[in-house]
């Protein structure tokens, strides 16, 4: 295939942590980088672990839920230290 055939290729899509924090409150934002900072201090404990942590509310007057490690996960992808579990 030449280059010249690429014209119509020539449009990358990429999803950008920028992108994807201008798609939230300000307020669900910062929750996202806590809850991603919380599971970095219990161990970059998996996903779904960390789901089940937070569902089980085994970490004591922690003020997050569900659905902030959904936004964090959304927003900054998989943790990578977690992919390794």
């Amino acid at each position: 295939m030449d280059t010249k055939d690429l014209t119509a290729y020539e449009n990358v899509l990429v999803n950008t942590v920028e992108d994807k924090k201008s798609k939230c409150t300000h307020s669900d934002y910062l929750r996202a980088v806590f809850a991603r900072k919380i599971q970095r201090r219990v161990g970059h404990s998996s996903l779904k672990t960390f789901i089940d942590i937070m569902d089980k509310k085994k970490l004591r007057n922690c003020p997050l839920d569900r659905n902030d490690v959904a936004v964090a996960e959304d927003i900054f992808g998989p943790s990578v230290a977690g992919l390794k579990e």
